[in-house]
């Protein structure tokens, strides 16, 4: 599976079997961020983001994305604080999200939800809700996090700025067949003619 890795150590796919007694804690800790100088952004994030941080179209000659510059030198992130807590207005969703990842399958047609599984906040103390559900499906709070999520991975997988022979982000964002499967195991791409 690929994944946009960054600031993720141990990415696993999500399932009941493995996670089944798992928790999460929100630390609102930032410090997994402090060695990255830059993170992917979303076009919906342009004007929020824009306030606190230089918007930048990386890539090479294939492909562009918008990136937020956190510092201006490799492993610099100045909106880090030495106690872990986040200096600017706006956190970034590629930061939001985390510990939180969608995986593509080797095949490329389906996203997998996939969690670091190094993240301190992780738990079978029963602190924080649980990941999956007493029915062995996600729970709501994974479920709520997968919703979100869907939108991110829809644009990661096909940006704003990617090759000019492709349809534009814009059509993936709005057209009805791109969907979130129920559960949100998988993210796929509904094929309606």
């Amino acid at each position: 599976m690929t994944t946009q890795l960054l600031f993720y150590n141990e990415v696993v796919p999500i399932s009941a079997e493995r996670h089944g007694n798992w928790h999460i804690r929100d630390l609102k800790d930032y410090s997994f961020t402090n060695n990255v100088n830059w993170v992917p952004l979303m076009a919906v994030e342009f004007l929020n983001a824009s306030s606190d941080f230089s918007i930048v179209f990386a890539g090479d000659e294939d492909t562009v994305m918008p990136v937020l510059l956190l510092g201006m030198r490799q492993d610099e992130n100045v909106f880090l604080s030495a106690d872990g807590s986040w200096e600017g207005k706006y956190i970034p969703a590629f930061i939001r999200r985390y510990p939180f990842v969608f995986s593509l399958s080797e095949d490329g047609e389906d996203f997998f939800l996939c969690i670091d599984e190094t993240y301190p906040g992780f738990n079978q103390d029963a602190e924080g809700p649980a990941l999956i559900g007493e029915d062995g499906k996600a729970s709501e709070y994974t479920d709520g996090n997968c919703t979100g999520l869907g939108a991110t991975a829809v644009q990661h997988r096909h940006p704003p700025c990617a090759r000019a022979d492709r349809r534009s982000w814009w059509w993936y964002q709005l057209d009805p067949r791109w969907a979130l499967v129920p559960n949100c195991w998988e993210f796929r791409a509904e094929q309606q003619h």
